[in-house]
């Protein structure tokens, strides 16, 4: 499993590369967590090169919403395969995390929340 960030403007797309499964999870936490060293308004979680998600990542994703709605910041997720967009709808993570189709669309319905959200 491997975790990577890159800015877009004032949000951080966060890829998720391999299997988000229990033996990992403290390593993603850990990993995961340094989106917040950007200050990003928003973070898309990019599933596209995410091969398994357990309820171990489910738990860290519902972790890293929590984290970052005190500094006002969104998430959305964006590139599921419909394997994995079948265990988000399973625990109705949608619900609580937006998915869309691209990365684009996540940063421009993150670019429109953010028009009217107060700054951290």
């Amino acid at each position: 499993m491997q975790v990577d960030h890159q800015c877009r403007g004032e949000f951080v797309v966060t890829s998720i590369v391999g299997e988000l499964d229990t033996p990992d999870a403290n390593e993603a936490w850990t990993e995961l967590l340094e989106v917040l060293d950007f200050s990003p308004r928003g973070v898309v979680l990019d599933l596209a090169r995410c091969t398994y998600i357990a309820s171990a990542g489910i738990s860290l994703i519902v972790r890293l919403v929590q984290q970052l709605r005190p500094v006002h910041a969104s998430v959305r997720i964006a590139n599921v395969s419909p394997r994995l967009r079948l265990v988000l709808d399973t625990v109705n993570l949608p619900s609580l995390v937006p998915v869309d189709g691209t990365i684009d669309e996540a940063i421009g319905k993150l670019a429109r929340i953010v028009q009217h959200a107060p700054l951290a």
